[in-house]
């Protein structure tokens, strides 16, 4: 699991990693998301290497960034992302990135650089997103509220 730093430190925020066992949670590693207030952050293997990977959105951008012990990598948003959640959407071997803001969602697709916009009517608004198997079917569902 990831804590958001809210408070900057060194001029940068921070993400701080832990791996939980059956004895507690020791310190993995801290990941800078640069300047930017981060917003959001969501977990995964984003990548598709079977490495837990982390994403950040950041105020002020519309990129993603993902956090791992290799270089942290980036895909453009059609928008900056005030919530996400991270889930193989399609059953590959990466998950997906679900976003969401005011009345747009996106899926992006890390390991290969690219995002799906949709805008919803205006009447909507998306406060977060999450996704899980809501129908016993083996199959990740997302959902929006």
């Amino acid at each position: 699991f990831a804590i958001v730093d809210e408070e900057e430190s060194a001029s940068q925020y921070w993400l701080d990693g832990y791996s939980p066992t059956t004895t507690g949670a020791p310190f993995d590693s801290s990941w800078s998301a640069g300047n930017q207030r981060i917003l959001d952050v969501a977990g995964g293997d984003f990548l598709g290497t079977a490495e837990q990977t982390y994403a950040v959105s950041t105020e002020n951008t519309n990129m993603i960034q993902v956090l791992y012990p290799g270089s942290p990598v980036s895909v453009s948003a059609p928008f900056t992302a005030t919530a996400m959640v991270g889930a193989s959407l399609d059953d590959d071997s990466a998950d997906e990135l679900l976003l969401g803001t005011e009345h747009r969602l996106a899926v992006c697709n890390v390991d290969i650089n690219s995002c799906f916009p949709f805008w919803l009517d205006t009447q909507y608004q998306i406060l977060d997103v999450a996704a899980g198997d809501l129908d016993g079917d083996f199959w990740i569902s997302s959902r929006w509220a």
